[in-house]
């Protein structure tokens, strides 16, 4: 069950990335008091205006979903001095349309 849509979807060019999500960050998320998202970039090339695609995770899928658009890509990996051979460490500022 998609829990957010609205018809700025069509016509779009950007990638949609899906994510699990654990329930309590999704829940935070749902209800705007959570805006941002530190991720492993492991060759998903994560971009402003690219679709995160949420879906709640706590062991299995809840079937609670939701769509934010990534307002924001700051690699941190320089910052926090961590080096992942899996890729970069990014901090995505996204917003619910």
């Amino acid at each position: 069950m998609v829990l957010q849509y609205t018809g700025f979807m069509e016509a779009y060019e950007h990638k949609t990335h899906v994510l699990k999500t654990a329930p309590e960050y999704f829940q935070l998320i749902y209800e705007n008091a959570k805006t941002a998202e530190l991720r492993l970039d492991d060759g998903r090339n994560f971009n402003v205006g690219d679709l995160l695609l949420l879906k709640e995770w706590g062991g299995d899928y809840s079937g609670r979903e939701l769509y934010v658009k990534i307002t924001h890509v700051l690699n941190v990996s320089e910052f926090i001095g961590v080096k992942d051979p899996r890729g970069a460490w990014k901090m995505l500022s996204f917003l619910k349309p």
